[in-house]
């Protein structure tokens, strides 16, 4: 998580009574730190109410156990009168499953340990390619070895610098065409963490709220792709009694009508500022509408 500036969202109250929220799982990678979609809530809200913060607590790569760890250390600091709990179906689950310690810090970037020692084993074995550390020292410190790089790599794939739909359909390449199975472990050690959050947050008098956010391959491909995992998450939500704002539709209907290349990084696939804001509209509207914030003449 991210203090206000993409996995758990939380939102808090200050000594001076002001309310504050923590987003944590929408870092915002590709933007500054104000397009990211906490900034672009904490201004919309403060067009009329002049008295809220949101603090971005996302952090690139963190599961929902990290979250949890971060509010109890961190977070419940700020005393959070509403926690924004995102998640990102797209890698949350798959990170659940991973070591709280799969880090390494190397020439200044996180890399996921075992991922990066296989890299590593696997590049000595071929000759007359770049040594991974030395790639790694590279980009950690010339913007001109990324920018040949991001070249070299286009080159292959035989993209041109300015073919954004040639490298969206690179990156539908890596899609599944398959419909993924909703494994019930997996859900069941997710939803295991999520409880633990939601009761803790409720135990210091906040109030919980899980967002579900999509990737694109959600809102380009059919429902029934990804409908599976959502549904699942939204009846836990409502078991627990947590309010629930899926982001999933609003982007599907974007992306019907033509906008996922103005909303959407075409390669990483993360939000575009465009994407921010819309997400914070959205987000917005349903904090009043299902009566987590209160709403006033002007909302």
């Amino acid at each position: 998580m991210a203090l206000l500036e993409w996995g758990a969202d939380v939102a808090l109250r200050d000594a001076v009574g002001r309310t504050a929220f923590f987003q944590a799982v929408e870092f915002g990678f590709g933007v500054e730190g104000h397009e990211a979609y906490p900034k672009r809530l904490e201004a919309l809200l403060n067009e009329t109410h002049k008295d809220y913060e949101v603090i971005n607590a996302g952090f690139p790569g963190y599961g929902t156990l990290q979250e949890l760890r971060y509010l109890e250390e961190e977070g419940l600091a700020f005393r959070p009168a509403v926690v924004l709990i995102g998640f990102f179906a797209a890698n949350d689950y798959k990170d659940n499953l991973r070591a709280t310690d799969r880090y390494k810090l190397v020439n200044g970037f996180l890399y996921d340990r075992k991922g990066y020692d296989q890299a590593v084993q696997a590049r000595q074995v071929r000759s007359g390619r770049l040594q991974i550390p030395f790639k790694d020292w590279l980009w950690a410190r010339t913007h001109s070895y990324r920018f040949l790089a991001d070249r070299y790599r286009r080159l292959l794939d035989g993209v041109s610098s300015d073919d954004r739909k040639s490298e969206r359909n690179i990156a539908l390449k890596t899609r599944s065409p398959q419909i993924p199975a909703l494994d019930q472990e997996v859900f069941d050690i997710t939803t295991g963490y999520l409880k633990a959050l939601t009761d803790k947050v409720r135990a210091h008098d906040a109030v919980p709220v899980l967002v579900m956010i999509p990737d694109i391959k959600m809102v380009e491909t059919s429902e029934e792709w990804w409908s599976p995992s959502w549904f699942a998450l939204k009846e836990f939500a409502e078991q627990q009694d947590v309010p629930a704002i899926n982001l999933g539709p609003v982007f599907r209907d974007a992306h019907l009508a033509g906008r996922s290349d103005a909303l959407w990084y075409p390669v990483n696939q993360h939000w575009r500022a465009p994407g921010h804001q819309m997400a914070a509209e959205f987000i917005r509207r349903e904090l009043f509408r299902q009566g987590v914030l209160p709403l006033s003449g002007d909302d």
